[in-house]
């Protein structure tokens, strides 16, 4: 061996016997560029993985490619072998070329080729995952594997599958890299990173095949103070019930877990648990039980529960069965109708609405498997509907039963037919007889349930309710002069009846006529709240002071063309009253007289005082002994806006009378 030859491993070094200043070295290795078949020119070749290696460390210097084949080309700026022509196969065997690259300090690296042409590569490589996401502990030991990728191709051609990883990321400094056996290496220390900040960085799989092909992965880097928790796995199961148990995390100590099941990357199931706890019980197979295949084998033990269930055991150290038991205490499986850890509690059927041909009727809460029975909304007493409370198996709930088709109550539509031949009925009574009739029609509407305020199933029947004011509205209009017989009694009786049917109101509700011949207001009075002037109808107005506690106030606002002989037919009545006795202040009412030409005056009805009125104050009529009196009545004003202005210090029938009779009585009595 010659001092201008000098060959080192699988190099060769020698000098120019031209000029001394120059250093060449020979790459001994034979290397292999690929091209498919049919390749367009401009199309890239493919160096197989050690010449790539070895070119890309000289990225420096300058190529150029010595070869007897016209189509193929080094371009020295993209640093790449590429084609200049079609591809044609050689007709002498395997091609040959070298590549000089001309690098700085006179040194040119010599490499030789084979020009091998192949078939089409079509197959990439896959990454086993779109994105990998690792739980890495700040102290995490560097040049030591955190994790495992996988990637596969399924080329039958060697070179076409032969798979080359990295990873990329944007810091300068490498975090991680990837080895050929898929293993990811930690390379920069993790503990000056802010915990629980992710890290993002891409990984690309790429093969030597012509075209070469690559895959991208996202993976995902996360700094944490505690590590995941190991073998989690499902130590018992069946169709109600999972019991998922792992061991405690390798690094560091959990606050809590939080435990999720996914199928499909959709949630199916999530719960925190405590960090001391290594076992959790859930229910979500439920949910995908009917979408997967479980083989139950049923799992025995002794346990206590209510009488309701069976014990859920799991197999604990040395193959013993213990019932389980968390925070909540022991837990069983419970029978139908039943819930509660330990089945303790009986299911119900939740509050439902329904609505069926003979009305609207309020189904509450009942245990299962029992029966309610519910008033027929427009039936007579003792006619009920009934419905069961059952257990659903599928819903795994209980629910309500379908009414059954052979219960029948009377309907709405029917009692609205009789309403409206009541109806034409009042608009042409003149007889006591009639309005009798019409008083006890009416009467037996309020003992049905849509009336009774002690049958919370059955909701208030608006409709009904406004035919009954309207009727009551055209008794109310009757011509007194006009109609035969004693009307005294029913006078008194259609008087009872206007009040008895305000009392069916629920709370709040208006109920008005369609003239406002009658008006209902049935209202809370909040106590310690501040009040605002009430308009009833044309006729009415109130306002209430501002009262110490709370209460429900009931108002009635009516023409008087019936009730009263000794009022004015035309004016009007209003009533007041509390459903519970409270201490309040001045009330201010206010009543539209029939005539302006007159001076009214608020008056208050009293019932006599056990016949010591009548010899207390002058009389002027003497008729059934009932007072109409200004006695804790201030009149303000006679004529504001066309109404009597008053202030009252008590609840009672409230009306006008003129101004002259009450300067002469202090008392009417009739």
């Amino acid at each position: 061996m010659t001092s201008e030859q000098i060959f080192v491993c699988m190099s060769c070094l020698y000098r120019s016997p031209i000029s001394s200043n120059i250093l060449y070295i020979l790459i001994i290795e034979m290397f292999e560029v690929r091209i498919h078949e049919d390749a367009t020119p401009g199309s890239k070749m493919t160096m197989n993985e050690e010449l790539e290696k070895q070119v890309m460390s000289f990225r420096d210097c300058f190529g150029q490619v010595e070869t007897n084949v016209s189509w193929i080309d080094f371009d020295p700026q993209k640093y790449i072998f590429q084609t200049r022509a079609s591809v044609k196969k050689s007709i002498h065997g395997i091609d040959k070329g070298t590549l000089h690259l001309f690098c700085a300090a006179n040194k040119i690296y010599t490499f030789n080729f084979q020009i091998h042409i192949t078939r089409k590569n079509r197959h990439a490589p896959i990454f086993s995952r779109l994105a990998y996401r690792f739980y890495v502990p700040v102290t995490f030991e560097l040049q030591t594997s955190f994790g495992t990728v996988e990637v596969f191709d399924h080329d039958p051609i060697i070179y076409n599958s032969q798979i080359r990883m990295s990873v990329i990321a944007k810091q300068q400094k490498p975090i991680a890299e990837l080895h050929e056996n898929g293993a990811l290496i930690l390379l920069s220390d993790l503990s000056n990173r802010q915990p629980y900040l992710p890290i993002d960085l891409k990984l690309i799989a790429n093969d030597f095949g012509s075209p070469q092909l690559f895959s991208v992965a996202n993976l995902t880097i996360i700094p944490v103070t505690v590590s995941e928790v190991d073998q989690l796995s499902i130590n018992v199961a069946d169709v109600q019930f999972q019991i998922f148990e792992w061991r405690k995390p390798k690094y560091g100590v959990a606050k809590e877990f939080r435990l999720v099941v996914k199928r499909n990357g959709m949630m199916m199931y999530e719960k925190r648990v405590d960090g001391n706890a290594n076992m959790d019980l859930s229910k979500v197979f439920q949910l995908i039980f009917n979408t997967i295949n479980v083989r139950i084998k049923y799992v025995k033990c002794v346990g206590e529960c209510a009488g309701n269930g069976k014990p859920i055991c799991y197999r604990g150290e040395y193959h013993t069965m213990y019932q389980y038991r968390d925070h909540e205490g022991l837990h069983c499986i419970c029978y139908q109708g039943y819930s509660g850890n330990m089945c303790q509690n009986e299911e119900q059927c939740e509050h439902e609405t329904s609505f069926e041909t003979f009305g609207k009727i309020e189904w509450y809460p009942i245990v299962v498997n029992r029966t309610a029975h519910v008033p027929c909304p427009f039936g007579h007493e003792g006619e009920v509907v009934q419905r069961n409370c059952i257990w659903d198996n599928f819903l795994n709930k209980a629910i309500w039963e379908s009414i059954g088709g052979d219960q029948t109550c009377r309907k709405q539509s029917s009692l609205l037919i009789h309403l409206g031949v009541i109806s034409n009925y009042a608009e042409t009574s003149k007889s006591i007889s009639a309005i009798e009739t019409i008083h006890r029609f009416i009467k037996s509407l309020l003992r049905l349930p849509i009336f009774l305020t002690n049958v919370t199933s059955v909701p208030y029947d608006t409709r009904i309710a406004e035919y009954v004011i309207q009727i009551l509205d055209m008794t109310l209009s009757l011509d007194i002069d006009k109609t035969t017989g004693n009307i005294t009694d029913i006078q008194n009786k259609i008087s009872s009846l206007i009040m008895d049917f305000s009392k069916t109101l629920p709370c709040p509700y208006t109920l008005t006529s369609s003239d406002q011949g009658i008006v209902m207001k049935y209202m809370d009075w909040i106590g310690n709240s501040e009040t605002f002037p009430l308009l009833l109808s044309n006729m009415c107005a109130i306002k209430l002071p501002i009262s110490l506690k709370s209460t429900r106030i009931r108002i009635i606002c009516m023409k008087n063309f019936f009730l009263n002989p000794i009022l004015h037919k035309e004016n009007p009545v209003l009533s007041i009253e509390l459903d519970d006795e409270i201490s309040h202040g001045f009330i201010r009412i206010e009543l539209r007289p029939y005539t302006s030409a007159i001076n009214f005056t608020c008056v208050s009805f009293h019932p006599k005082d056990n016949g010591t009125t009548s010899e207390r104050f002058h009389l002027l009529y003497i008729f059934s002994e009932n007072v109409w009196t200004t006695s804790g009545v201030q009149l303000i004003s006679s004529n504001f806006n066309g109404m009597v202005v008053c202030k009252v210090d008590h609840l009672s029938l409230f009306s006008l009378l003129p101004v002259r009779l009450i300067l002469k009585f202090t008392e009417i009595i009739y």
